[in-house]
């Protein structure tokens, strides 16, 4: 790859996101006498909706905004749920064992009380900025 390409590669815009979430789907159908999945008790009382929209905006926002190491706590939007963003910048190699520059993880953090118990669900993505 020449020069030119390799620029072009480094200076394009583009988005890169992973989440995951094992220990949120798995355990049974959440039926009598199965084991229960750790959402649950939310969609029993229907918080999940409101939660995971919640988090779905707040990832797009983050994505027309610079993002910068650190912990932000995030504007109310009178939900009754509080975000929080946590910015750390990851340090990346490409197969050639050179640096890849500029890769932050984003993660928010959502947390709600509901019936006395505090919840919390958080969801990360990798960022590239150049």
């Amino acid at each position: 790859m020449d020069s030119a390409a390799a620029e072009t590669n480094h200076t394009r815009p583009f988005l890169w996101g992973v989440a995951t979430s094992p220990y949120q789907s798995e355990g049974g159908y959440n039926g009598p006498g199965q084991p229960q999945t750790n959402w649950a008790s939310a969609e029993a009382r229907n918080d999940v909706d409101s939660v995971l929209r919640g988090l779905e905006n707040r990832l797009a926002l983050i994505h027309s905004s610079r993002l910068l190491p650190g912990v932000t706590d995030l504007p109310d939007d009178g939900s009754g749920i509080s975000y929080r963003l946590e910015v750390v910048q990851v340090q990346l190699v490409d197969q050639k064992k050179a640096s890849v520059p500029n890769i932050y993880r984003a993660t928010i953090s959502a947390t709600w009380k509901s019936h006395g118990d505090v919840n919390e669900r958080d969801v990360s993505e990798l960022v590239y900025q150049p």
